[in-house]
């Protein structure tokens, strides 16, 4: 295994950023999703058509919020090289870069997962409220379902890093050393 350097810590601190903002995304699609059906709706609704600028707006943030976790993801080796400015072979600790990288991924699920479960248990909070109050004349007002999934998904994702981080780390690094020479 090769020291840990400045580039490492980068390469994988751009990686984490990125699973960071994808699981980020995955938490605002129902907000994208009911954008998309509402307005939809009410142009139907008010027979009006969709101002072009409207849904140019609504498009090119939903395709900027899909591209950035890719986009970080497949060039964090070019973004890391810029910005430790080398990939100097410099050691900056005794720890592995394998080790450092799977402290990182659990330190990111944990991060992830105390910041999903305030939302998710408001949810269900909402969801047992609306259950009481349900009576076959009174419709309550269920909390939007979508927003369960992203909770649930993101907290099951939270859950594999923080729990299989040692494994995701040795995947990673085979993933990254694949095909070259020691």
């Amino acid at each position: 295994m090769t020291n840990f350097t400045k580039y490492d810590v980068a390469f994988i601190g751009i990686k984490l950023l990125a699973i960071y903002i994808a699981l980020q995304l995955i938490g605002s699609l129902p907000s994208i999703v009911q954008i998309w059906s509402m307005s939809l709706w009410q142009a139907a609704y008010n027979k009006v058509s969709i101002p072009i600028a409207y849904i140019m707006i609504i498009l090119l943030t939903s395709l900027f919020a899909l591209a950035t976790p890719i986009v970080l993801w497949i060039f964090a080796a070019k973004i890391a090289k810029f910005i430790t400015k080398s990939k100097a072979k410099t050691q900056v600790l005794n720890a592995d870069a394998q080790d450092l990288q799977s402290i990182l991924l659990c330190v990111a699920g944990v991060i992830i997962f105390v910041t999903t479960m305030p939302d998710l248990i408001a949810w269900l909070y909402r969801f047992v409220v609306a259950y009481r109050q349900a009576t076959p004349v009174f419709k309550p007002n269920w909390p939007y379902f979508p927003d369960f999934m992203a909770y649930a998904l993101k907290t099951i994702l939270s859950l594999i890093l923080i729990f299989s981080a040692k494994s995701l780390s040795r995947l990673f690094n085979k993933i990254r050393y694949a095909g070259l020479k020691k």
